[in-house]
């Protein structure tokens, strides 16, 4: 018998953040609706080198509440301090700040002048960040697809907007139906749940190391 002979795509259709949301909106046991959760950490994933930043590592975060529901949340973390955490051409503090933000949620302050160390121990064994807690506020910055329940036993759907009132007075049967006229009638969409707060936790500020080596 033959074996199996892949491809791998010159162009991914979805990056693979968006391939992590659309796996949520498909089924099993995600965290769907806004709200304050406190959940654990359940994995930490270290993916590419970011796009815009190849100095940069993208890391995804898997978190689960006390039901059992999930929710990820990505990560964009520097493997040095040459550029002073600044990123790419914009020369943007907002990853840094992003990322100084969760890890305050679980205690650990980012210091400017040692982060870097800081990093490389968090890092050099993720296993300790599994099982840490951290409380998010999660929920949306603009319009978006809304599930409202079923009529005759097709899912409907809603626009709604941030605060998840009806954006246009129609109801939709199927969240693909809800895509489509957004994309008709050009209304922006919000296509998941994003990290509007981080809770700060208990701070606990790490000694660094002597090393400033990242393991990526």
């Amino acid at each position: 018998m033959s074996g199996i002979k892949f491809q791998t795509a010159a162009s991914p259709v979805m990056t693979a953040e968006e391939f992590e949301i659309k796996r949520q909106q498909t089924g099993g046991k995600w965290i769907k609706e806004p709200g304050t959760y406190t959940m654990a950490v359940k994995a930490v994933t270290i993916k590419d080198p970011n796009t815009y930043d190849p100095q940069w590592i993208n890391v995804q975060i898997s978190l689960e509440n006390a039901a059992g529901e999930e929710f990820n949340t990505f990560l964009t973390v520097p493997t040095t301090a040459e550029k002073s955490f600044l990123f790419g051409s914009k020369k943007s503090l907002r990853e840094f700040n992003d990322l100084a933000k969760f890890f305050l949620g679980l205690g650990i302050n980012l210091d400017y002048a040692t982060a870097i160390h800081q990093l490389s121990d968090i890092f050099s064994d993720t296993a300790n960040l599994i099982g840490q807690t951290i409380t998010l506020r999660l929920g949306y910055y603009g319009k978006h697809i809304k599930y409202v329940g079923k009529v005759d036993s097709v899912s409907s759907y809603i626009i709604a907007e941030k605060d998840g009132t009806d954006a246009t007075g129609r109801v939709f049967s199927g969240f693909d139906a809800a895509n489509a006229y957004a994309a008709e009638e050009a209304i922006k969409l919000q296509k998941f749940m994003k990290v509007l707060e981080v809770i700060p936790g208990t701070v606990l500020k790490l000694a660094p190391t002597a090393s400033n080596d990242l393991p990526f």
